[in-house]
């Protein structure tokens, strides 16, 4: 898969219109720029990419997503 075709791939993603490989719902999310704690967030994963982050992942969650609970664990993310 060439760059482009994967920016295509976690933009479609982050608007709805693909879904994610992975979807880690309902964790804890630790901004690293902020030190911010954020409740009840998903990451939405595509081709080992983080292509979403927020409150409502659904449009992203097909029969092939992996869903994994986080309830009550907090997630580190890096975005560079």
């Amino acid at each position: 898969m060439t760059y482009i075709d994967t920016t295509k791939s976690l933009m479609n993603v982050a608007q709805g219109s693909e879904f994610a490989d992975l979807v880690i719902t309902g964790g804890r999310i630790f901004n690293v720029f902020t030190g911010e704690l954020l409740d009840g967030f998903s990451v939405a994963v595509k081709n080992q990419k983080i292509a979403y982050v927020g409150r409502d992942p659904k449009n992203g969650i097909g029969d092939h997503t992996k869903i994994i609970h986080a309830d009550g664990v907090t997630l580190g993310l890096f975005a560079d």
